[in-house]
């Protein structure tokens, strides 16, 4: 995922009938963004750099649309038919969130296809041996990342212990709907 101003946005376009957002970048590649998508991701419906949404996606119109776009430095302003105010999307973030094939190849992991075998090879890990151990943690984390799972057997049932799991993968962010 290449997010560095080497590549910036070089052209701009409004394309059927708004509901789409075309963005040519600098070393040639383009990318499209649904207008929809475009409103559920402006920033000022987001608190500050942790990106905690204030609004729910339910809460945009049926149709949004897009009736003005222009670069502006190394962002794009998009003006929305549904909104009075134009929203402003850093170069940076569009190229980092691109949903076009090129971008999503650029930031494919290696995964791993559920198949029948699976069944006999499910991972697994002790809550003691992951709190307890690195290699265990990082067996367990690792195979979260391949397969989207990982079982973890013995966990305690006090509470709070779920926001301790969590804490494995990252930091518990408090949020407007509390820690858990």
């Amino acid at each position: 995922m290449d997010t560095r101003m080497e590549v910036w946005p070089a052209t701009v376009a409004i394309a059927e009938g708004g509901a789409m957002l075309s963005l040519t970048w600098s070393d040639g590649r383009a990318s499209r963004f649904p207008a929809i998508w475009l409103a559920d991701n402006r920033a000022e419906f987001r608190r500050g750099d942790e990106g905690q949404r204030l609004s729910d996606v339910l809460e945009l119109p049926e149709i949004v649309t897009l009736s003005r776009a222009a670069i502006v430095g190394a962002g794009v302003e998009v003006a929305f038919a549904c909104f009075e105010q134009p929203s402003l999307f850093a170069g940076t973030w569009l190229r980092a969130h691109a949903l076009d094939a090129a971008s999503r190849a650029a930031r494919k992991r290696a995964v791993t296809l559920w198949d029948s075998a699976l069944g006999e090879r499910i991972p697994a890990e002790t809550y003691e041996a992951v709190t307890g151990d690195a290699a265990a943690l990082a067996r367990w984390l690792g195979a979260v990342d391949r397969l989207g799972f990982a079982l973890l057997h013995g966990v305690p049932t006090r509470p709070g212990t779920v926001c301790e799991v969590v804490r494995l993968f990252g930091y518990v962010r408090e949020t407007n709907y509390g820690r858990l």
